[in-house]
């Protein structure tokens, strides 16, 4: 029996394997693929991503570009307008490729110590010891158990708690762009980042409105600049504080965690920083109740409090700012408002109050109208 099995050998899975192996743990983690692999997404890190990143796996080179500029922009029926360009004397962003990105962190859990099997989970059954995880190939008994393998992970506890989910397409091609950009529309948004190896054109639409048809991400992301793409669909969990805390009450020591766990930013789309984030306090709620089952679970939801307050408030500000997104790109003028923004994106942050107080000694960052083309 291992001490740990982890489902989802991505940033979740990984920095779970990685803090369970670096302290000792017999840990086994399980992928339905193989790595390198291919991952659908933007490929985006925060400076508060950058963070944790570090925290968790201490000093670690990666392939990326590194931005200190940023365009916001909305979009009309047939171009953008209202585009401001924020630019920082620190860094915005990091670009990252996902395949190389998460091979590296891969190969950091398995060279820790972590056990690796290929092979596609089914679902998991307690037991009076702990779980048997029922595999396509084997089935493997642990103690605990953490979910890191996205959106669908919720339905391999024989629970009626489901994450609820958007649909994202996207495409990486191979563009002469240089800024990143976010295109905010009506319903939804759209993006573009210049990642070391090729640019990521995606977009996407709010809960609120359902799921993209294929045809309008296409027809979005042709106009703001990839020709001739053919796009791949990928699902985004929609934070809800009430399913996250349900799932990880589910069954005593079993976690959900990343986008399993429905972790993702509901304003920036930001998740890889909270999958590496729940990954590794899964672990340490682990090490510190081995012996309490159920009091590893209540020990998670207190450790990711924070977490949870930090997208409750990304959630209340989206909301705020697709009331009117043309008024709220016109705000967005204000470097005020900017500076706001990126301090949300450099830490957590719990309440509105403290994020205003932040973004006052932004001294750093300045705004000017942009390129609209």
């Amino acid at each position: 029996m291992y001490d740990l099995i982890v489902i989802g050998a991505g940033p979740a899975g990984s920095s779970a394997a990685y803090t369970a192996a670096s302290a000792g743990m017999n840990v086994l983690m399980l992928d339905s693929r193989s790595f390198p692999r291919s991952k659908l997404c933007g490929g985006a890190l925060t400076p508060k991503a950058v963070k944790v990143l570090r925290n968790v796996f201490g000093d670690i080179d990666y392939p990326c570009v590194i931005s200190n500029r940023f365009v916001m922009a909305g979009k009309g029926q047939t171009r953008q307008d209202l585009a401001v360009e924020i630019e920082s004397r620190k860094e915005i962003l990091r670009l990252i490729d996902r395949r190389s990105f998460d091979h590296i962190l891969w190969k950091r859990a398995v060279e820790s110590g972590a056990l690796f099997f290929r092979d596609k989970v089914r679902r998991i059954e307690p037991t009076d010891e702990g779980f048997v995880v029922h595999a396509l190939e084997n089935d493997y008994e642990s103690r605990f158990v953490i979910v890191g393998a996205g959106v669908f992970g919720s339905r391999l506890l024989e629970t009626d708690t489901r994450n609820s989910y958007s649909l994202v397409y996207a495409a990486n091609v191979k563009s002469e762009q240089e800024i990143p950009r976010m295109i905010l529309f009506e319903k939804g948004y759209a993006w573009i980042f210049p990642g070391p190896e090729s640019v990521s054109f995606g977009a996407g639409q709010h809960p609120d409105y359902g799921k993209i048809p294929y045809d309008t991400a296409r027809n979005l992301i042709v106009q703001i600049g990839a020709k001739e793409v053919e796009l791949r669909a990928a699902p985004l969990p929609i934070f809800d504080p009430e399913i996250s805390i349900d799932l990880n009450r589910a069954v005593g020591g079993c976690l959900f965690v990343g986008d399993s766990g429905g972790f993702v930013d509901p304003w920036t789309g930001e998740g890889i920083c909270f999958a590496l984030d729940t990954g590794s306090q899964a672990v340490r709620s682990i090490a510190r109740r081995f012996d309490d089952r159920e009091g590893v679970n209540e020990c998670f939801l207190e450790n990711t409090h924070h977490i949870a307050r930090h997208l409750s408030l990304g959630n209340a500000i989206r909301k705020a700012f697709f009331k009117n997104v043309k008024r709220s790109l016109e705000m967005s003028r204000d470097p005020r408002f900017s500076r706001m923004a990126i301090a949300f994106m450099e830490r957590y942050t719990p309440r509105i109050g403290r994020l205003m107080v932040r973004s006052f000694f932004k001294r750093s960052v300045s705004v000017r109208v942009a390129n609209v083309t």
